[in-house]
């Protein structure tokens, strides 16, 4: 008896399984990455770079779901992107690749402007106030290389 119930049941599911197909989805990476640098918070990014955010979370926020991703995942993922699918056009692709290495340098500006912040007694509307230009120029210099490789893309599929 219980073997038969083992073999019905296999069956059921490899029969509900049959209708599902079995390739990932093709899913658009540049969207997921633009979707990723949308759900960076820039006063998130001045508040991490100012206080110590393990004193400030509990426990249980520290898992990796409850993280929102930082200019350092967004820049990583486009950058490994425009590496796996060059643009077409050599001068175009040298400019975004120049824009991710000055996207890498603001970034260790961030770096050096919350060292600068956690040794001294700054307080952290000022830590703000001199961060706030660096993320923004940021942001808009990745929004920027994404329009760019979507375009590219668009000339290149027609």
């Amino acid at each position: 008896m219980k073997n038969i119930f083992l073999s019905l049941t296999t069956l059921l599911v490899l029969a509900g399984c049959a209708n599902v197909p079995t390739a990932p989805e093709d899913v658009d990476e540049l969207a997921s990455i633009e979707m990723m640098l949308r759900m960076v918070d820039d006063t998130g990014v001045a508040d991490t770079l100012t206080s110590v955010s393990y004193l400030r979370n509990p426990a249980g926020d520290q898992g990796f779901r409850n993280r929102k991703p930082s200019f350092r995942t967004v820049i990583h993922r486009l950058q490994r992107y425009v590496r796996k699918h060059p643009l077409s056009d050599e001068t175009m692709h040298r400019r975004v690749l120049a824009g991710l290495e000055r996207a890498k340098k603001n970034l260790r500006e961030m770096y050096e402007v919350r060292k600068d912040c956690r040794a001294s007694d700054v307080t952290i509307v000022e830590c703000r106030q001199r961060i706030r230009p660096v993320v923004k120029d940021t942001r808009q210099l990745l929004h920027r290389i994404i329009v760019v490789v979507r375009s590219d893309r668009r000339a290149r599929s027609r």
